[in-house]
């Protein structure tokens, strides 16, 4: 067999070479150089696009987080000044429910949970020591959990129809601290501040000039 060259085409296009090499038959594609840029281009732009999503992605992050953190403080820090304002103004009664309760020292526990919860929910909402705040209040949730809220704990443990997790005041309030205690208090807290200021402080102190010997 000859060498030759042979074409398909549609309305004078070719979209097929067909070339006789000896015994064989070799099929050859044209692809248009016009084809092939445009190609080109398009990969050219997704990349971009997905370049641009991973350089936004850790942004849009820290925005969520940084919601989520003052959201969280701005929510359960005013739950425990008002809880804990309500004690202060009572707290001939909150001795009395404590020691109900069999919780030992009763006049001395009760004045310190509510001073606790009251500056405790001012400080969550101001992001002042978050994570030692919200340690210490989740501590008195779990208090609160198996001595107020006992039965209604085992309920909800035992699956029963009437009472879910959920329903716990202290075991939700529990879960926003532990995730306060995890996560932060976010950029917008005054944690944040302190600590900007504090790292400027030390910077400019480490590169103060010495003094000069006289």
């Amino acid at each position: 067999m000859r060498g030759g060259k042979r074409a398909a085409t549609i309305r004078g296009r070719p979209i097929l070479h067909i070339q006789t090499q000896g015994t064989r038959l070799v099929f050859v594609v044209p692809v248009p150089t016009a084809d092939i840029r445009t190609g080109c281009r398009r990969v050219s732009v997704a990349m971009d696009m997905i370049a641009s999503c991973r350089r936004r992605a850790p942004c849009a992050e820290n925005l969520a987080r940084d919601a989520a953190g003052l959201l969280t403080r701005l929510t359960i820090g005013q739950a425990f000044a008002q809880a804990g304002l309500g004690k202060l103004t009572n707290l001939e009664g909150v001795i009395e429910y404590f020691a109900s309760l069999g919780i030992p020292l009763a006049r001395v526990q009760a004045p310190t949970v509510a001073t606790l919860e009251f500056v405790g929910g001012i400080a969550l909402i101001l992001g002042l020591a978050t994570r030692a705040v919200a340690f210490l209040l989740a501590g008195t949730m779990a208090v609160a959990l198996v001595t107020a809220h006992r039965s209604e704990f085992a309920a909800a443990l035992r699956w029963s129809p009437e009472e879910g997790l959920t329903g716990i005041d202290p075991w939700m309030y529990g879960l926003a601290l532990l995730w306060l205690m995890a996560a932060g208090p976010g950029r917008l807290s005054l944690d944040r501040a302190v600590l900007a200021w504090w790292r400027r402080r030390r910077g400019k102190a480490m590169v103060a000039p010495a003094p000069v010997s006289r």
